[in-house]
């Protein structure tokens, strides 16, 4: 299968938002012209009624504001009696504005009725309630463990509550029905529909969430088959570039099967690409070594272990300073961390390649502006440096790459240099 090209995969994406919108502004205007088409009706029609009237010397609507009363009493079906033409020219165009108005209140009818049949298949399908939940954090795809991966996902993220996960996935009512039945996941807000399609990402309100997470999808389907690897990474990396669309300012962490197309998933702004394949074969190669390095990895991104690693935000005044002085500091502040290194360009990769382009321009010099643009172009988010000299120089946007002790929290909760729990470096 020959894989789309990411200007074909982006031509593709913006097709279909084009073709949602279109649909949606032809809806617009098609009622549009239904409403002007019925309000001139009514207005003719009464017009013309006042003048095959007015000639008449039993006529009962002889003025422009009774003729506009026994329009819109006719139109709307009410049919006082008060007013009523007698001359037959009158009576055949009181028919057709009769006619009109049994039409509008069928018009009115079934549109009412419509909204609130689409309310009723939003509830089922799923949609993000932005006057209640806003700094969410959703999931695109499914994974046949998906109740496991949510519940670790919670325990990871203590400052991320059960309310605040929206799942975007085209599941079966059995399947979010049996999902739910978990007390810890019944808050969930499941968003049922194809979630590489924009359409159905709106409905998630992407730009407002705090994090998003692109599963590689191999789970069986609605029809009954599982997609392939290749299906699946292009599936991630159409969700990516819609993303990159109407959500741009979000973090985006996304799972890729096939190692060799993540350059897509960076040109779409991805943040954070996971490898599953690359990381099974790294520790089946450790794991052979004999050197127990297996055990270490598991335990030190597990936290039920009591000792895992994390990130911590490094405040603006460290920015700047050595290495050397800010882990001597920070370990003094934190006794329950130990500094490992760096994260450097942390957060969206958008806003951080856009604010390195500015900082690379501001320069006189030709030579000197093109070599920070090509570094720029080679700029790596979320770039770990581990252990640095001591005159390694923190930069903004850094984030401190700690092994966190649990124990040894608790062991110093009510002392003065407590500075955090679990719940405020998990995040």
């Amino acid at each position: 299968m020959k894989f789309l090209r990411l200007p074909q995969l982006e031509a593709l994406q913006k097709v279909r938002g084009l073709a949602d919108d279109s649909a949606s502004l032809a809806a617009r205007y098609r009622m549009t012209l239904v409403v002007i088409g019925l309000v001139i009706s009514w207005l003719s029609l009464s017009w013309v009624v006042l003048l095959c009237e007015r000639g008449d010397p039993a006529a009962q609507i002889n003025t422009p504001a009774k003729a506009l009363w026994w329009g819109i009493v006719t139109f709307m079906t009410v049919g006082y009696g008060d007013l009523a033409p007698v001359t037959t020219s009158g009576r055949v165009a009181a028919g057709f504005l009769m006619f009109c108005g049994v039409t509008s209140i069928g018009i009115i009818s079934a549109k009412i009725s419509a909204y609130f049949l689409k309310q009723v298949l939003l509830e089922g399908r799923g949609a993000v309630d932005t006057a209640k939940i806003r700094h969410h954090f959703i999931i695109c795809g499914w994974k046949e463990d998906m109740p496991d991966l949510v519940r670790h996902i919670l325990q990871v993220n203590r400052t991320i509550k059960a309310a605040q996960i929206v799942v975007v996935a085209s599941r079966t009512p059995e399947q979010i029905t049996a999902f739910k039945t978990d007390p810890l996941l019944a808050p969930v807000t499941i968003i049922n529909g194809e979630y590489f399609q924009q359409s159905t990402l709106v409905r998630a309100a992407p730009h407002m969430a705090r994090k998003v997470l692109i599963l590689a999808d191999t789970s069986t389907g609605l029809d009954g088959r599982k997609p392939n690897a290749t299906e699946a990474d292009a599936r991630t990396i159409m969700t990516a570039i819609a993303l990159s669309n109407i959500a741009k300012s979000t973090i985006v962490a996304a799972e890729i099967i096939d190692p060799t197309l993540d350059h897509y998933l960076k040109m779409a702004g991805v943040g954070e690409i996971i490898y599953p394949r690359e990381y099974s074969r790294l520790l089946l190669g450790s794991a052979s070594s004999g050197t127990g390095l297996v055990n270490v990895f598991h335990d030190l991104v597990d936290p039920r272990t009591g000792a895992y690693i994390t990130t911590q935000p490094i405040d603006a005044h460290w920015i700047d300073t050595t290495y050397g002085i800010f882990r001597n500091e920070f370990e003094l502040l934190h006794a329950d961390m130990l500094v490992l290194g760096v994260l450097e360009n942390t957060g969206n990769p958008h806003r951080i390649k856009e604010q390195a382009f500015q900082e690379a321009q501001k320069t006189p010099s030709i030579g000197r502006l093109i070599e920070n643009l090509k570094g720029v172009k080679s700029l790596r988010c979320n770039n770990p440096v581990f252990h640095p000299r001591d005159d390694f120089r923190i930069s903004k946007g850094s984030a401190a790459i700690v092994l966190f002790n649990e124990h040894a929290a608790s062991a110093h909760l009510n002392g003065p240099e407590r500075s955090g729990s679990r719940d405020s470096v998990a995040a």
